[in-house]
């Protein structure tokens, strides 16, 4: 069917923009001043005559932090509905911002409940409330396809979070919901982790910015005895103290999927740190840990420090803005001096002074994996800051040094196995010409058992280096 651009549908302002979406597949509206007479009359008729187009972005049309006084709104969203109904294409939709409340949200979940081909819909600060969120839990019981729900910024209670939740307990498809800046309490958060405890599917949760304190994050903690999936966890600014903190780590403990936890921006302190450091000591999974502004002090970070030194997955750890002084720092540094797989230490805003500064230095010494330091906006002096950034620098460029040479072996050592002609540079120091052999033999793994004694032994030969050079 020919594409529906004439001058009477579509302003002349915006016809650059369908034109690139018959060559990209997105139809991207952002900030345009979309209106429900425009949506209606010129966007879904060309959406219905060109099936190549696979996503659709009219966000920041209405709502919260614009100016547009015509958003799309309810009348906008249920046409929007009614199109996804039908639609066998369309497979990203972002709506955010556009005032539908809660009568478009209900039009859009009923749409969800036959659709079979939507997979990412974004319809955050749009005042669904709870009877859109509610709306939209139970519409999607019944849907197979959407695995991105973002649904942030829309005053959804615990009413909502109850029907999400509901919707979560059964659902196979959803990977990734975010229900961040809402008015979630214990109740719905509790609900949300009674879910979790048995979901199947969902490997990142982000509900940042609520109000579910201990006894919503003690349910999600539970839950994530039980859960295998969960990879993100972000649950910052949500008045959780050491008792809900308590309750995460212990399931840190066993748990074995999750990689990410942010708890930033709570009421934590020395006890709820104990509880999370303690887990950290026996952790598989964890990469990356946040528990910047909260009231963690020496104690508590004592502990995680101590968990550090056996600790040999976490990458990027953020405890900035703490009451961390000297004793903690040193306690880090202590753990440094051992650590083997920490990449990224926030630390900044605290109370360290040169004692602390200095023990972090003195494991920089030895440390080559830290390559980012960030311990600005402590109670040492600019150049003793600046001698601990250098350090973590060197320590960057020394990886990345390193990663240039590997990605150099592995690209000749393909060539030399491709093209068998190419003789070996016999001047390569003997490191070099080790790792090679190795890659080489790596990759012959893959042939048959006959070609790969044959080769393995070909390249051997072809790497042997009668006059040994100096090594680097």
């Amino acid at each position: 069917m020919a594409a529906v651009l004439t001058p009477n549908s579509i302003p002349e302002t915006l016809r650059l923009k369908f034109f690139t979406a018959l060559e990209t597949g997105f139809l991207s509206l952002i900030n345009c001043e979309i209106t429900d007479d425009l949506l209606i009359n010129s966007i879904i008729p060309f959406l219905n005559a060109n099936p190549t187009i696979t996503s659709l972005d009219i966000s920041r049309n209405g709502g919260i932090s614009t100016a547009i006084a015509n958003p799309i709104g309810p009348e906008g969203a249920t046409a929007i509905g009614k199109f996804l109904a039908t639609n066998t294409t369309l497979k990203n939709l972002n709506i955010s911002r556009n005032s539908i409340g809660p009568t478009g949200a209900a039009a859009i979940g009923t749409a969800l409940a036959t659709n079979k081909t939507l997979e990412r819909l974004v319809i955050g600060n749009n005042q669904i409330g709870d009877a859109g969120a509610t709306a939209i839990g139970v519409a999607l019981v019944a849907n197979a396809t959407l695995e991105d729900l973002v649904i942030c910024g829309n005053s959804i209670g615990d009413a909502g979070a109850t029907a999400l939740g509901k919707f979560l307990a059964t659902n196979t498809t959803l990977k990734n919901l975010n229900i961040d800046r809402n008015e979630i309490g214990g109740a719905g958060a509790t609900d949300i982790g009674t879910a979790l405890a048995t979901n199947k599917t969902l490997e990142r949760l982000d509900i940042d910015s609520n109000n579910i304190g201990d006894a919503g994050a003690t349910a999600i903690g539970t839950a994530l005895v039980t859960n295998t999936t969960l990879k993100n966890l972000v649950i910052g600014n949500n008045q959780i103290g050491d008792a809900g903190a308590t309750a995460i780590g212990a399931a840190l403990a066993t748990n074995k999927t999750l990689e990410r936890l942010d708890i930033d921006s709570n009421n934590i302190g020395d006890a709820g740190a104990t509880a999370i450091g303690t887990a950290l000591a026996t952790n598989k999974t964890l990469e990356r840990l946040d528990i910047y502004a909260n009231q963690i002090g020496d104690a508590g970070v004592t502990d995680i420090g101590a968990a550090l030194v056996t600790n040999t997955t976490l990458k990027n750890l953020v405890i900035g803005n703490n009451q961390i002084g000297d004793a903690g720092a040193t306690a880090i540094g202590a753990a440094l001096a051992t650590n083997k797989t920490l990449e990224r230490l926030g630390i900044s805003s605290n109370s360290i002074g040169p004692i602390g500064a200095t023990a972090i230095g003195a494991a920089l010494a030895t440390n080559k994996t830290l390559n980012h330091l960030n311990i600005h906006s402590n109670k040492i002096t600019p150049t003793l800051q600046q001698e601990l950034w250098s350090a973590a620098e060197r320590n960057r460029i020394s990886q990345e040094n390193k990663k240039l040479v590997e990605n150099m072996v592995l690209l000749q050592t393909h060539i030399i196995y491709e093209n068998k002609k190419r003789p070996v540079d016999h001047k390569m120091p003997k490191p070099i010409v080790k790792l090679m052999e190795l890659y080489a033999i790596k990759e012959l793994a893959e042939d048959d058992k006959k070609e790969r004694r044959t080769s393995s032994m070909n390249i051997r030969k072809s790497l042997r280096i009668k006059n040994k050079p100096d090594l680097i």
